[in-house]
């Protein structure tokens, strides 16, 4: 019988008042690619803390390859050879790829040459299929390229087992082949692979057994066939039910778009954008003469993998950031240098990606952040004065609609879960019925439940008339959701393409979103 590389028995760990981990059975053997599955909050990430060593388990035990081990903390897991790599990368942005392996190395102390290392690390990605460049700067690479650098540094540093959070989250079609292709190649060489994601056709396509968590527990493992219905049946026992419309496009399951989502006829043409340009942090461009056009009743998808521009086009479009040449129109009215507050007193919504960062106030209640963006409506002052009782009343209405749960609406945002953040931000945008709403990454870091709330939110939205531009680097999304795509890649509009889930329209899709194959920037 094979010795499993990892053996995780009965794991329980508790935090105040949850249990995040209830007595979790979980095994990986060496040549095997498995998936860890669950909804968030279901445990996951508590358990590869565990296996991190970022936390000791209160009960329970860690095998590995047979022996029982006491993972102090990161450098023993690391020593024990278990890697991970986050979906957020762990890269110092202004080092080389070789200069961020050195800093896990635990030899040699004093003399290190980087030229041996960036040898070795590029024979050893040759070897693999993930080619990296030791030499470069991680801030050059794109989102493949860095990913392939963080298997490799693992890998360098003598991991055997390897834990992958979310791995195609920010990749294209072609990127996420690839790396699939390269995990078949290190579970062929004996390397156990932990793949967690919530996409199941990459799941039964990927992984040869699947272990289940929900609400802490392990609830089962599964040998997986990538037969008829697998994905179905993960799916009922990672919610606990059978998976209705929306949530069947959350995990995935390739529904007929027609049967739960028909596309919406579009209205007059609401916002147009043409040859906008603005400048970065950094001071170099990062758009160059983006033109699109978004009309009432849609939802236009933009997207791309991160850092092409998106985060600074939302910022444009909402009066954060200077224009530095080209024009913004709403209802044929220019928006060039009008303030956010003005830009909001016109119809212009918007619901960030970073919640707590921006959208909100984390030290702040639940009823002074609703009032941030809402204030200046006369229903909520009196002169100078706050009318406290309507805004009140405005929340608890918000709250009951929303469904937002809450013990405390006067604690602060900070202590709510991500999908009830999102709910209040929503709420909140959405209490003026606005023309345009304007959203980023909506359901990164939420549960299946709450991201098929959102959705269902952003589309009753549309259905009203708005125009919705919904800023997106998860494509799987974006492809459930839009009514017409549009593709940014280094500040470009690349192309427009039909959310269709056909392998031509994804590899175009793809293709557009890694810079090939560009298209004409002008009213698309």
């Amino acid at each position: 019988m094979t010795i499993p590389a990892v053996k995780l028995k009965n794991i329980t760990k508790r935090f105040p008042g949850v249990v995040a981990n209830d007595q979790v059975n979980f095994e990986v053997r060496p040549g095997e690619i498995h998936a860890l599955l669950g909804e968030n909050g279901a445990g996951k990430s508590t358990l590869m803390n565990i296996l991190t060593g970022l936390y000791q388990p209160d009960e329970g035990e860690i095998e590995l390859w047979g022996k029982t081990v006491e993972l102090k903390g990161p450098a023993d897991a690391i020593a024990q050879g278990i890697g991970v790599v986050f979906q957020h990368f762990k890269l110092v942005p202004n080092q080389t790829v070789a200069e961020n392996v050195a800093l896990g190395m635990r030899r040699p102390r004093f003399w290190l040459t980087l030229g041996k290392v960036e040898r070795e690390m590029a024979a050893l990605g040759l070897r693999l299929n993930l080619q990296v460049k030791p030499g470069n700067r991680v801030s050059s690479l794109s989102v493949g390229e860095q990913q392939r650098a963080e298997i490799v540094k693992a890998l360098y540093l003598g991991a055997k087992i390897l834990a992958l959070d979310e791995p195609t989250a920010n990749l294209t079609p072609q990127e996420s082949q690839g790396l699939f292709i390269a995990l078949r190649g290190l579970a062929a060489e004996g390397y156990a692979i932990i793949f967690i994601s919530h996409k199941l056709e990459e799941v039964v396509s990927l992984a040869s057994r699947a272990t289940i968590l929900r609400a802490g527990r392990s609830i089962a493992t599964l040998e997986l066939k990538n037969e008829p219905g697998e994905k179905e049946k993960l799916a009922r026992l990672m919610i606990g039910r059978e998976a209705d419309a929306d949530t069947a496009s959350e995990l995935g399951l390739n529904l007929p778009r027609e049967t739960h989502h028909p596309k919406h006829e579009a209205g007059e043409t609401l916002l147009q954008v043409l040859n906008l340009q603005t400048t970065g942090n950094s001071g170099q461009p990062v758009l160059k003469n983006v033109s699109f056009q978004a009309a009432r009743g849609e939802i236009v998808g933009l997207v791309g993998v991160a850092g092409n521009g998106q985060r600074e086009l939302a910022e444009v479009l909402t009066g954060l950031r200077p224009i530095d040449g080209g024009t913004i129109s709403l209802n044929s009215q220019t928006l060039n240098g009008s303030s956010a507050r003005e830009i909001k007193r016109r119809g212009v919504a918007f619901v960030p990606e970073d919640r707590l960062g921006v959208g909100l106030a984390p030290g702040l209640d639940l009823e002074d952040n609703y009032l941030l963006r809402e204030y200046w409506r006369p229903r909520m002052h009196s002169g100078p004065f706050l009318r406290r009782q309507a805004a009140g009343e405005e929340l608890a209405a918000a709250i009951a609609q929303y469904d937002i749960k809450v013990g405390d609406p006067y604690a602060p945002a900070r202590l709510m879960s991500g999908g009830n953040l999102q709910k209040l931000l929503l709420a909140r945008e959405l209490a003026s019925n606005p023309q345009l709403l304007i959203v980023a990454n909506p359901t990164r870091g939420l549960d299946i439940g709450a991201s098929a709330y959102v959705h269902a939110r952003l589309r009753e939205a549309r259905d009203r008339g708005a125009a919705v531009l919904l800023i997106l680097e998860d494509l799987d999304e974006a492809l459930s959701l839009a009514d017409r795509l549009l593709v940014m890649y280094e500040g470009r509009i690349m192309g427009e393409c039909q959310p269709e889930r056909s392998s031509q329209n994804l590899q175009q899709i793809g293709l557009m979103m890694a810079g090939a194959n560009p298209g004409n920037s002008a009213d698309v």
